[in-house]
C-alpha cells in the first residue's frame, strides 16, 4: 500500500509514475530518458498502459511524458497485455503494482478483464458501455 495515494482519490499522471517508478527501484527521471534496456522498458510500458485506462489519458497525452509518440503507447498496451498472458513474473509485478495503486476493487476488476481480453482499449470502453 502506497502511504500517499489514499483509497478512492483521483489518480494523478505523476502518482502512476512514480508508483511504479518505486516498485522497479528507479528514478522517475531514468525512466523519461531514450533507453531502450528491459528495466527500464518495461516500467514505462506499464506506466503507458496505466496512464491510457486508468486516467483516460489521450495515446498521444501519455506518449508525451517520455517524449515518445502515440504508437509507443498503443505498443506499450499490447506488450503489456501479452506479457500478463504470458509471463508470471511480469502478471505477478503488473498486480503487485495496481495493489500499490490503491485501486477500488471495481477497477482493478476492468483492468485484469481488459488485460486479458483480445479487445483494444477503445473497443473494451464501448462494449463496458
Amino acid at each position: 500500500m502506497n502511504p500517499y495515494i489514499k483509497p478512492g482519490m483521483e489518480l494523478s499522471e505523476e502518482d502512476i509514475i512514480q508508483v511504479v517508478a518505486s516498485f522497479y527501484k528507479l528514478p522517475a527521471s531514468s525512466l523519461r530518458k531514450a533507453n531502450r534496456r528491459r528495466n527500464i522498458v518495461e516500467p514505462r510500458q506499464i506506466i503507458l498502459f496505466l496512464l491510457v485506462t486508468l486516467c483516460d489519458s489521450s495515446y498521444e497525452r501519455s506518449a508525451s511524458f517520455f517524449d515518445k509518440n502515440h504508437s509507443t503507447a498503443v505498443y506499450s498496451i499490447k506488450m503489456v497485455k501479452a506479457l500478463y498472458q504470458t509471463d508470471k513474473e511480469f502478471r505477478s509485478n503488473f498486480q503487485e503494482i495496481l495493489e500499490q495503486l490503491n485501486l477500488s476493487e471495481v477497477k482493478r476488476k476492468e483492468l485484469l478483464t481488459f488485460v486479458q481480453s483480445r479487445l483494444n482499449w477503445g473497443e473494451f470502453k464501448k462494449k463496458q458501455s
